[in-house]
């Protein structure tokens, strides 16, 4: 488990995937103000609609960008099921399709109105798609804590069994090793607790009216699960450092601190 550091770093995660919601969203509002809507007696040169038409085409580049690189994440993500990645990455592709078209299309526009149609237009594709996006980087940050999660549980029976054998064997610290092991369960059975309230809040971003407030919840919830799984990491740590030293050398890792070290 040496890489377990890594595969659930929740805040670098965010800042890399769920960064440009906002970056976009600010993008295609600035560029709205600067639509016809703005002054009907602004006169428009060429100049200036190439300059608004490259400004939009921007946003749309932009946001291909971010889909490309949530793309990739999910094609190598572990642990998210095969049929439920490959549904992800169709509709992936199928968007940044639209969006590059879209983004090129923009440059073919003739009139200050064809301009101002063909923004709104990806504006409102952004918008109508933004919701299923969130879940997808929702599943995404949730997967990596729940394979961590799992790593975690999948050694505690190993623990339990080696507890019971210094037991039976008479072990004088075994209470103490028993106090560590339950401290470290409770770490794991809170960050799952934690987990499922995020998938709670991430379930229901597609169908609500508030999607954001719902992915900041659900964000909130894995930093606590992320923070649970930390503290059980170094519990765990000490307790097998403490195992070692209770169970007679035998030449060779147990499979225990095998398995951790994977």
């Amino acid at each position: 488990m040496k890489r377990l550091h890594r595969t659930i770093l929740i805040p670098l995660l965010l800042i890399m995937l769920a960064g440009p919601f906002s970056a976009v969203r600010a993008q295609s509002d600035d560029a709205r103000a600067t639509g016809p809507e703005r002054n009907a007696n602004e006169a428009q040169t060429p100049a200036d609609r190439f300059n608004r038409a490259l400004q939009f085409s921007n946003v749309g580049q932009r946001m291909t960008l971010y889909l490309e690189q949530l793309r990739n994440r999910l094609r190598n993500a572990a642990g998210i099921a095969e049929r439920e990645k490959e549904n992800f990455i169709t509709s992936l592709n199928e968007d940044i399709s639209y969006l590059q078209s879209e983004a090129i299309s923009i440059g073919r526009a003739r009139t200050d109105e064809d301009l101002e149609i063909r923004r709104e237009r990806l504006r409102q594709y952004w918008l109508t798609h933004e919701r299923r996006v969130k879940y997808f980087v929702g599943t995404l940050l949730g997967n990596n804590v729940r394979y961590a999660i799992e790593r975690m549980e999948r050694l505690q029976p190993k623990v339990t069994a080696l507890i019971e054998r210094l037991t039976d064997e008479g072990e004088e610290d075994v209470d103490e090793l028993k106090n560590a092991y339950d401290t470290f369960t409770g770490y794991v059975a809170a960050a799952k607790t934690e987990y499922d309230e995020a998938q709670k809040n991430f379930q229901q971003i597609e169908s609500s009216d508030d999607p954001q407030a719902l992915f900041v919840a659900g964000h909130e919830h894995l930093k606590a699960a992320h923070e649970s799984l930390r503290m059980a990491r170094q519990t765990f740590r000490e307790l097998l450092s403490s195992l070692r030293k209770a169970l007679p050398p035998t030449g060779k890792a147990t499979s225990t601190q095998s398995d951790y070290n994977q």
